[in-house]
């Protein structure tokens, strides 16, 4: 599991030795929060009075990230065994206006610390293993009648340019475009 590791990660970094990657994850990979500190998060109670939340946070505490009934259940470490909180504004509907909100690793969706750094936008990233899993990973795009289609294109090298691009650009490696046709949607 030590690979899945070195990939997918679902913990706050530390704020000395990362800020920014410190910053990206509590403001953008932070699920709800729900449960007792947001009991009106659209995530809860979906599935019936009493049933909290619909993904399943808070998640557990693991040190090692693990397979548990088929599916990936990632290192996540308590602040009380050296793990790390964030502060992050949430909206209390009950007061009508925004508050601070301490979470921790339990609350963290899958990220990939290089994908999160570069596009700066919240993306879960899972570790797929099983039918299961790709079911999960596809269960938006299959709900739609027809099912839609997916069609890959090269991804042809850009134009020459007379100068280097600007350095806030990070080259990436030549990859599959993946186009995701719609219903109504023209293709």
């Amino acid at each position: 599991m030590n690979d899945v590791d070195n990939v997918i990660c679902a913990r706050i970094p530390d704020p000395e030795k990362d800020p920014v990657g410190h910053k990206l994850v509590c403001d953008l990979m932070i699920h709800g929060p729900c449960g007792q500190a947001n009991p009106l998060n659209v995530c809860m109670d979906k599935n019936g009075p009493g049933s909290g939340c619909s993904a399943y946070y808070p998640k557990t505490f693991l040190d090692k990230t693990q397979m548990i009934d088929g599916w990936i259940q990632y290192s996540r470490v308590s602040p009380a065994n050296g793990g790390f909180t964030g502060v992050v504004k949430r909206w209390d509907h009950a007061k009508k206006a925004y508050k601070n909100v301490t979470v921790d690793d339990s609350m963290v969706v899958p990220y990939n610390m290089y994908l999160l750094k570069t596009f700066a936008c919240h993306m879960n990233v899972e570790y797929v293993l099983s039918a299961t899993s790709v079911k999960y990973l596809f269960k938006y795009t299959l709900k739609y009648a027809p099912p839609p289609t997916l069609v890959t294109h090269p991804l042809l090298p850009p134009p020459p340019s007379p100068s280097p691009p600007p350095p806030c650009l990070i080259p990436l490696p030549p990859v599959l475009l993946l186009f995701l046709p719609l219903p109504g949607s023209s293709s």
